[in-house]
């Protein structure tokens, strides 16, 4: 027993031999139960029940096979990459660690130290990439190791468009996203002699560069307007690429607001982007409390999109002036310096349809697969989503209304929902925004049976 005050709090118990767990009976600390403390009372009855421990052991090297003194590690279970406690454990003088008081699951584990990059195992720049690794107490999971690598370097300059005057506040951002993967990036800013220097960049090849300043039309790297159109850069392992400068142009303003479909209740954080007419990415602005974003373009012609699914789709994306698709949305012209006003959006918002695919036993489930629903009325295009290892789905970002799923994999035969063989013949799934419709799910069986 010991005196707090009021407030509330999580508890935790590690004890040597036994796994550490949270109140009440968990492993992640996201899922702890919140204890209210209220003086002078005591809150009693937060009991444990521990279980034997399981251990990770394994070295950190350096690129040259040298041992690293000093690294930190550290150890999250899967599926909490960013929100939980963790363990964190240094390495000896010959690079070995060892982290107790694992529960039974899986882990991702990672390690880090100065001069080198972040690694997870199994050789992975990202936590979502990484290989999990499994702890079965009481017995120890042995040869985690790591080969830490060192970053890229990028330097270089961004001047005015005479090409000498310096400018200083430049924000310099690189951005690659390979296929099935996160995308990686990284940024900096300009000094007052105009120049620029980002270290620890993961290795990766066609990165594209981009400098941008209010005021200024953006510029990808090398002087172009787009992202599509940039020439991609490839960072290596410990090397320094010098000379990826820009020159900037005055910019003209694009400004408006994104309101809730009321029209009058401004969405705050809500990213919207300018686009090029061949798709190429240009730039971006977060909406402010009061719903308005401006954006620094160049003279010529854009399409601008909400992005909703950047922080979780609570809303339905649109394309300028209420359409779904770039393909029929306004364009939006600006001749710097003039301010271009009024490119305002009202967003509806967005439900869900979740479920599972299994084989035709109903236990067995099917990951991979592509789920995917169709409007039944209305202009909006639809989304998608694939099934995870148990199978499950969760289709975001519709508005309501009705929809006929479908469920695809190869090697198995299509179906909708409900056991349909068609679309003229599927059952209808509604829903109501910003609800999610569960228990929409699917047994495919094999072509071959």
């Amino acid at each position: 027993m010991f005196g707090l005050p009021t407030g509330d709090y999580i508890v935790r118990v590690t004890a040597p031999g036994y796994a550490r767990e949270y109140y009440d009976n968990v492993v992640p600390s996201r899922e702890a139960t919140v204890i209210r403390v209220a003086e002078p009372n005591e809150t009693a009855g937060i009991d444990f029940d521990l279980t034997e421990h399981g251990l990770i052991s394994g070295h950190v090297f350096d690129e040259t096979g040298q041992p690293v003194a000093g690294a930190q590690i550290n150890v999250v279970p899967s599926g909490e990459p960013c929100s939980d406690d963790g363990f964190y454990t240094p390495t000896a003088s010959d690079g070995s660690y060892l982290v107790e008081n694992l529960a039974l699951g899986k882990y991702i584990v990672c390690a880090g130290a100065q001069d080198w990059l972040v690694q997870c195992y199994d050789s992975h720049y990202h936590r979502h990439w990484a290989t999990h690794v499994t702890v079965v107490p009481p017995d120890t999971t042995t040869g985690i190791d790591f080969h830490l690598t060192r970053g890229g370097t990028v330097s270089g300059f961004v001047y005015q468009s005479d090409g000498v005057t310096p400018i200083q506040g430049v924000q310099i951002w690189g951005n690659v996203c390979p296929p099935d993967f996160e995308c990686l990036d990284f940024g900096g800013s300009t000094q007052a002699d105009g120049s620029y220097l980002i270290s620890d960049i993961i290795p990766w090849s066609n990165y594209n560069v981009r400098a941008s300043k209010p005021g200024l039309a953006p510029e990808y790297y090398d002087a172009k307007s787009n992202k599509n159109d940039a020439d991609g850069l490839m960072i290596v392992e410990g090397d320094t690429i010098t000379g990826i400068s820009f020159t900037l142009d005055a910019g003209g303003m694009v400004t408006g607001h994104v309101y809730e479909e009321d029209g009058v209740t401004p969405i705050d954080g809500m990213l919207v982007r300018a686009y090029a007419p061949n798709g190429g990415l240009v730039n971006g602005s977060w909406t402010g409390y009061d719903g308005s974003y401006a954006i620094w373009l160049g003279t010529g012609s854009y399409f601008l999109t909400t992005q909703a699914n950047v922080r979780g789709n609570k809303w339905v994306d649109e394309w300028y002036n209420g359409k779904y698709d770039r393909e029929n949305a306004d364009v939006v012209s600006v001749v710097v310096p003039d301010t271009t006003w009024g490119i305002d959006f009202s967003l509806a918002k967005a439900g869900s349809i979740s479920g599972h695919v299994y084989e035709q036993d109903g236990v067995t489930p099917i990951a991979g697969a592509s789920v995917y629903a169709f409007p039944t009325v209305g202009d909006h295009p639809g989304a998608g989503a694939n099934t995870g290892p148990d199978g499950s789905y969760t289709i975001e970002g519709l508005p309501s209304g009705n929809y006929k799923v479908q469920a695809t994999l190869s090697d198995y035969v299509a179906e909708f929902y409900n056991d349909a063989p068609d679309a003229a013949s599927a059952t209808e799934v509604g829903v109501n925004a910003p609800s999610d419709t569960p228990g929409v799910d699917f047994l495919l069986s094999r072509i071959s049976e």
